[in-house]
């Protein structure tokens, strides 16, 4: 397992131009199981979190902007988008 930094970018849909990020930290095999553990998280929001309440509502739009292996430092999400 490695560590991945995950940064979701917060808005709300009619202020797209102020954000607010939310960072986590996962453990996963790859950069991909890192996203799905945290797009699961928030889908069933198992913590509560207000954030993740208000994206699934539809008061917030939610992005991931960032996947980042911990030990190389590389944002590997572009790589997962091509």
């Amino acid at each position: 397992m490695k560590k991945y930094l995950v940064i979701n970018e917060f808005t709300r849909p009619d202020v797209a131009d102020k954000a607010f990020t939310k960072t986590m930290v996962v453990d996963a095999d790859d950069a991909n199981g890192a996203l799905l553990q945290v797009a699961h998280d928030a889908l069933f929001n198992k913590n509560g979190d207000k954030w993740d309440m208000a994206a699934n509502d539809g008061r917030l739009d939610q992005s991931t902007v960032g996947i980042y292996e911990l030990v190389s430092g590389e944002n590997e999400l572009p790589a997962m988008v091509e």
